[in-house]
């Protein structure tokens, strides 16, 4: 049996580790508006899902997003939680506060 809609994905405090990859391709990346991967131990963002506009990466420390990931996000007016994040590299902040984001 194969799941035909994800619309939310909440793993918060899962205690998962390493990179969010480009999930694009995957069949329901598409459909997923609302993803929550706070308070875990990731530290590589390399793209949020498309059609994604809630995305939550608080309290994860040192992460870091690949370039462009947080300009298209805040393009794209994605709701951005980054509560209580350590930013691994200081152009994300630079970014961000550039914005009026943060």
């Amino acid at each position: 049996q194969h799941c035909s809609s994800l619309v939310t994905l909440k793993v918060r405090g899962c205690k998962l580790t390493g990179t969010l990859p480009d999930i694009a391709a995957w069949p329901l990346a598409n459909l997923l508006t609302s993803l929550d991967l706070s308070s875990n131990h990731l530290f590589r963002v390399e793209a949020i899902p498309p059609g994604c506009n809630t995305f939550s990466v608080s309290s994860n420390e040192g992460i870091s997003f690949a370039p462009g990931v947080l300009q298209k996000a805040v393009a794209d007016s994605v709701f951005l939680d980054l509560r209580d994040l350590t930013l691994a590299k200081a152009e994300g902040a630079t970014f961000l506060a550039d914005q009026k984001v943060v």
